[in-house]
């Protein structure tokens, strides 16, 4: 895949992206997802491994839907979050950072963040 493939690819509508937008609700669809991971307490999850490898993997790409808030949570493994184009808003750690095109983020296990 070239850059401009993938670019194309990412710029497409996932279909919650589209679910999102055509929600009168769009909150809504965000928190049917969240149903799947455990919630810690009040206000974070833990988002497992198993929810997003098969056995066996080592690594995977995962491609954040947009038009939504990740609410704040913890893994179990480590995240490496690339910014491929505009900006994103995210707490790490209780601290408010703004992200944009090029940055790279590295979350280690149980380090708390959220997206807006």
């Amino acid at each position: 895949m070239n850059h401009d493939e993938l670019n194309q690819y990412l710029r497409q509508y996932t279909p919650k992206e589209r679910e999102c937008l055509e929600s009168h609700f769009p909150e809504a669809v965000y928190r049917q997802e969240l149903k799947r991971f455990h919630k810690l307490d009040s206000e974070t999850y833990l988002f497992e491994s198993t929810a997003f490898m098969k056995p066996g993997d080592k690594i995977i790409l995962h491609r954040q839907d947009r038009f939504n808030t990740v609410y704040p949570h913890k893994h179990d493994y480590i995240e490496l979050c690339y910014v491929w184009s505009g900006k994103c808003n995210q707490t790490i750690e209780g601290k408010e950072i703004v992200t944009r095109q090029g940055d790279v983020c590295i979350f280690d296990t149980q380090a708390v963040h959220s997206i807006e």
